[in-house]
């Protein structure tokens, strides 16, 4: 009689399915955190709110994100500019002993000074002053040298440029003289600009 004997041996595993390891709990969680926190990253960074743009703004953790409208403003008005302008249109000139205008060429500069400050006079102020020759007493110049700027206003008021409360009128007569030649006392007879900004 012949017996047949088999041997088991454990470390044989022929025949038998491979199960996928498992990953440990811990692996997995960081792994699932980790896309999830990406995820987040990704959506907060397309569609961060303007609320917490601005929280950021008043903590001062982001301060280059939202200005104050009222520094855009200050930004948007170069007063320098406005002055410059105003110098390359020049003096405005009026006849001898007279509050009236040289001539129409004097009218076409008030066209031009009313639209270098239209669009900011909501937040200047500008100083119009009026200067003589030497003619009259010098009472008589100071009068006139005020109603040559307050001539000079009412242009720029019915061109819609500024506003009365937003001027101010200074009479300088014949104290401070474009030229102290005899021969160009013109150019003394005239009304000069300047703005500043609205405090």
């Amino acid at each position: 009689m012949v017996f047949h004997c088999w041997v088991i041996r454990p470390w044989d595993t022929s025949g038998k399915v491979a199960v996928e390891p498992t990953r440990p709990e811990a692996t997995q969680e960081t792994v699932v955190s980790n896309v999830t926190s990406s995820a987040l990253s990704d959506n907060e960074s397309e569609s961060e709110t303007v609320t917490s743009i601005l929280e950021k703004s008043e903590t001062g953790d982001n301060d280059s994100v939202i200005t104050r409208d009222e520094d855009l403003e200050t930004v948007k008005i170069d007063i320098n500019k406005i002055n410059s302008a105003l110098n390359i249109i020049g003096p405005v000139y009026f006849n001898p002993n007279s509050a009236k205008m040289k001539n129409s060429s004097e009218l076409k500069k008030c066209d031009k000074i009313a639209q270098s400050i239209k669009e900011y006079k909501e937040s200047i102020f500008l100083i119009i002053k009026g200067h003589t020759a030497k003619a009259g007493t010098e009472k008589e110049r100071e009068e006139l040298s005020i109603e040559r700027a307050q001539t000079v206003m009412q242009e720029l008021i019915k061109r819609g440029a500024i506003t009365e409360s937003a001027c101010r009128i200074e009479g300088y007569g014949s104290e401070k003289p474009a030229t102290k030649n005899s021969q160009e006392m013109s150019l003394n007879r005239r009304v000069e600009l300047s703005v500043e900004l609205l405090k």
